[in-house]
């Protein structure tokens, strides 16, 4: 049982992106036929349940890219070019985009994130 939320949808998608005017939004743009997204996905689950417990304000959502259309234009207009690529939203701005699988660095950017009042 995972602790992310899966996007299913462009509403769903603006109603995290809202989140994030009080919580620091992760969103992992994610394929079914990724491999290192598959990999990701325990190491966020994992990160969820540590900010869940210290009562972070942090909440980190799925996206998958082949889900419908609005959604892959969403990808497009924000330049995904190679999965995983993980957003980090706060106060309604994109803030930090990473790409790639790399848990440490995108761990370091949500604490500073939730470090900043900005």
């Amino acid at each position: 049982m995972f602790n992310l939320i899966e996007i299913k949808n462009i509403k769903e998608l603006d109603e995290a992106i809202a989140l994030s005017e009080t919580h620091v939004v992760v969103i992992d743009c994610y394929t079914s036929w990724c491999g290192p997204c598959k990999i990701l996905t325990p190491k966020l689950d994992k990160l969820q349940l540590k900010y869940d417990k210290s009562n972070s304000k942090v909440q980190i959502y799925k996206l998958n890219l082949e889900e419908n259309e609005d959604i892959k234009k969403w990808a497009d207009d924000n330049k995904v070019e190679s999965v995983p690529t993980i957003f980090i939203f706060k106060k309604d701005t994109k803030v930090t985009v990473v790409e790639g699988a790399n848990i440490d660095k995108i761990e370091k950017e949500i604490n500073e994130k939730l470090n900043t009042n900005k």
